[in-house]
Order: structure tokens, then C-alpha cells, then sequence
């Protein structure tokens, strides 16, 4: 009786991540837990998210984790906390990788929610210039720069969606874009590390 009062059995399969236990040890309710055990041996990632960003963030988004020293692991957003921290104002995700036998408990890792897909016009950042009158582009009539307001949506990897103002085959300053005025004459260069790029669509 004595010696089946010492067995420990775990109420799931997995792998023992942490170990309280000591040979000749008491076992209590109140104390700290025995072992903590990653069960199936599956693991998640515990991220924190500004709490501007946090209302874009639903369950079930797919997330593209960076791991330092390993391969971008895909996962999926499991849990969005309802609560915010008082001091810090982030607020939690739990994302779900599943088995990563190679990834280790407490390691950093960088998320990548995708929030939405679209298909449309996108162009540098660097091309968008925002002002008290609004945001607008240049584009490139002839040899003309003329100033054309514009409607921006996403913004990501260098680009910023262009909703309104500007259409696919439009020519429109890259880079340098407060270096030149509204009717400005220019000599456009679409060769090498041009300042005049064509819009195309991009998704």
C-alpha cells in the first residue's frame, strides 16, 4: 500500500519540460507541481502584441514564427487574451507550432500574423509622401512630374496598398519624392537604381 502511494503517473503522454521533484520529497496539493510535462509533445508560442495591433488578431490566423538559428516554423493563432497588461499595454497570443522536437522550451522566437489578403497596387514606401494636405504620389507624364493624391491600405515589407489615386502602367517618382514639386521637369531614368518606377499590380 505504502509503495503504490509513491507512484506518479502523468495523465497524458508528452515529454517532462520541468523536473520539482526530489528523491525522499513530500508531495503536496499546495506546493509547486512535481513535473510539468509538453503533452504530445506539442508546443506553443507565447506572444505579446501592442495593444493598437491586438483587435486585428483573431483565432486561427496563420503565423510565420522566426526562430534564431532555425527555419521559420508555421503556426496558428490559438488563444488572443481578453486583457491587456496595465503597465506594459500588450496584451497576449498563444500561437500553436505543434511538434518541433527541435525547438527548446524558453527560447525567443519572432511572430508574423497574417491579418488579410489583397490583390491590388502596391508601391515603396519611400514613393508616398504624407503632408497637412494629405497623402499623395508623383507621377510622371512625359517629361512632367505632377502631384496626385492618393488613398494608402496596408503597409508591409517596404510597400505601402494603394486604394485610390494612381493606376497600373502609371509612372510615378520612386525615392526622392520631396526633392521635387508639381510641375517639375525631369528626365526620367527607368534603367539600374532608378528613381521613376512603373506601377504594377502586387499582392
Amino acid at each position: 500500500w505504502r509503495r503504490g502511494k509513491t507512484e506518479v503517473t502523468s495523465p497524458a503522454d508528452g515529454i517532462v519540460s520541468e523536473r520539482n521533484a526530489r528523491i525522499g520529497g513530500l508531495a503536496s496539493s499546495l506546493g509547486m507541481p512535481m513535473f510539468r510535462i509538453i503533452e504530445n509533445s506539442e508546443i506553443e508560442l507565447d506572444a505579446e502584441i501592442v495593444e493598437t495591433d491586438l483587435y486585428k488578431v483573431k483565432a486561427g490566423q496563420p503565423v510565420t514564427v522566426s526562430v534564431p538559428g532555425y527555419q521559420d516554423v508555421a503556426g496558428t493563432v490559438r488563444i488572443v487574451s481578453p486583457a491587456v497588461d496595465s503597465a506594459t499595454r500588450l496584451g497576449h497570443v498563444r500561437i500553436f507550432l505543434g511538434r518541433q522536437p527541435q525547438l527548446k522550451i524558453g527560447a525567443f522566437a519572432r511572430g508574423i500574423i497574417e491579418i488579410g489578403q489583397s490583390q491590388g497596387i502596391a508601391l515603396p514606401t519611400a514613393a508616398v509622401t504624407h503632408g497637412h494636405e494629405g497623402t499623395h504620389v508623383l507621377v510622371v507624364r512625359g517629361d512632367t512630374v505632377h502631384e496626385r493624391p492618393v488613398k494608402t491600405g496596408r503597409l508591409g515589407d517596404g510597400k505601402v496598398e494603394i486604394l485610390e489615386g494612381v493606376a497600373a502602367g502609371d509612372v510615378v517618382v520612386a525615392r526622392a519624392a520631396t526633392f521635387l514639386r508639381d510641375g517639375d521637369r525631369i528626365r526620367p531614368d527607368m534603367t539600374g537604381d532608378a528613381l521613376i518606377g512603373k506601377v504594377s499590380e502586387a499582392k
